[in-house]
């Protein structure tokens, strides 16, 4: 396993070697020490650390707060603050940037070990939840694209049983003009010019039974 990276950011250079040397003993890897907040962004883009020890009072333009605020723009890594400054106005911009742990001068090993364990514990909890959070929103949008899907064959399904529905209608409409009645005049008609001979006995006797039906059909047809 690798050893996790840390940049020191500390103008007292006895602070900064005190850090530096306990941050070994613990067994992690400081990438740089440096002075001022202009010099931490560039070391920062060169090294990529894991986590920044940032002094919040440098020399320089740039104060520890602000290189902060552009370091964690640029690698979105864990920031711990370092201070004997503690006023109000201080603590309010050092919350604007999210910092996951800060120090108070003078501080032991012990309590430098603490926050940094913390500040890497939080720093990887949090991706883990935004890794889990984005696999998520991933699987609602393949879940979302699915039923999309599927609407849409069931409304093409809908169409094309709205049409077939609209064709049998007209077929039953059209049926519905032979009435059984009107069959039975129909096949009157034709039993008519089938056996023409109905003055015979047997003819005679098709004819009636003939109109028997048809009478019976127009009956139940006009009820």
């Amino acid at each position: 396993m690798s050893k996790k990276r840390i940049m020191v950011v500390e103008d007292e250079g006895i602070t900064a070697m005190r850090i530096k040397n306990s941050l070994e003993q613990m067994g992690y890897d400081v990438t740089s020490t440096v002075y001022s907040g202009e010099e931490a962004l560039a070391k920062a883009g060169e090294d990529s650390p894991d986590l920044v020890i940032m002094d919040i009072v440098l020399a320089g333009k740039l104060d520890g707060i602000e290189a902060a605020g552009q370091i964690r723009a640029l690698l979105n890594v864990p920031i711990v603050y370092l201070t004997a400054h503690s006023d109000e106005k201080m603590l309010k911009r050092i919350k604007d940037t999210e910092p996951f742990g800060y120090i108070n001068k003078p501080f032991d090993d012990r309590e430098l070990r603490v926050i940094v364990e913390i500040a890497f514990y939080k720093h990887e909890t949090e991706q883990r939840l935004k890794e889990h959070k984005e696999g998520l929103e991933a699987m609602v949008r393949e879940r979302t694209s699915e039923l999309e899907s599927a609407f849409e064959q069931l409304q093409h399904a809908e169409k094309k049983l709205r049409l077939r529905a609209e064709e049998l209608e007209e077929s039953n409409t059209a049926l519905k003009v032979y009435s059984p009645a009107l069959c039975v005049i129909k096949g009157m008609d034709f039993f008519q010019g089938k056996y023409w001979d109905y003055e015979s006995e047997t003819g005679y006797k098709h004819l009636k039974s003939g109109q028997s039906v048809q009478k019976q059909f127009f009956l139940s047809d006009r009820r």
